[in-house]
């Protein structure tokens, strides 16, 4: 696992035209993230609710998937960049929309929510 990996990554909602960083939020059982679209005060007036959401432990899957890929590009001298990279886990499609040295901007789309 590569250290404080977490504090780069970004996540978006790809249920838009346009990704939308995801907030995090308190559930009643536990945080998640969810698309902020989801909240009247973030939509416009005939926008729909957006229920595009990843708890926390599909969360840390998604960090350690790419934490992987890092590290064995690493490992075998290699200076990959992710942008690009796509991968499905559990019903949740996750996208690269950038990866630069200090941020990883990752758009994903949970089709289980959307239901």
């Amino acid at each position: 696992m590569i250290m404080n990996l977490w504090q780069s990554i970004e996540i978006y909602c790809s249920n838009h035209d346009e990704p939308v960083k995801m907030t995090i939020q308190q559930g009643p059982h536990s945080l998640f993230y969810s698309c902020p679209k989801y909240y009247p005060d973030n939509r416009g007036e005939y926008e729909r609710a957006c229920s595009n959401r990843i708890n926390l432990v599909d969360y840390e899957a998604m960090i350690n998937y790419i934490s992987e890929l890092l590290m064995d590009a690493e490992l075998n001298n290699r200076a990959d960049n992710l942008t690009n990279v796509n991968w499905k886990s559990k019903g949740i499609e996750f996208y690269v929309i950038e990866h630069t040295k200090d941020k990883i901007k990752i758009k994903m789309l949970n089709k289980k929510a959307l239901k």
